[in-house]
């Protein structure tokens, strides 16, 4: 079940609007799935860019990780990982 909110905020530049949004569960971690975009001029844009990424994620064409955030100990392992092959 997909839940997203949506929100207006003000930067310099004028209003914009993001959304956070619960993908899921984690089959391997059993964590949530939770990412934020946030950027869109209207509320329609966020709209269309949440169902953008709704599907790409259940057609499985989305990382996981795209655009949410690692933890200091996943960018190590990753960061050692491509080291150790030089």
């Amino acid at each position: 079940m997909l839940m997203a909110t949506f929100e207006k905020y003000t930067t310099k530049h004028g209003e914009r609007y993001k959304f956070k949004v619960y993908l899921g569960t984690d089959k391997v971690t059993g964590k949530r799935i939770e990412t934020t975009r946030r950027g869109f001029k209207t509320k329609k844009e966020a709209q269309l860019a949440l169902n953008s990424l709704k599907s790409r994620f259940d057609a499985g064409l989305l990382n996981k990780t795209d655009g949410i955030s690692k933890t200091f100990d996943a960018l190590f392992q990753m960061w050692l990982k491509n080291t150790e092959r030089m």
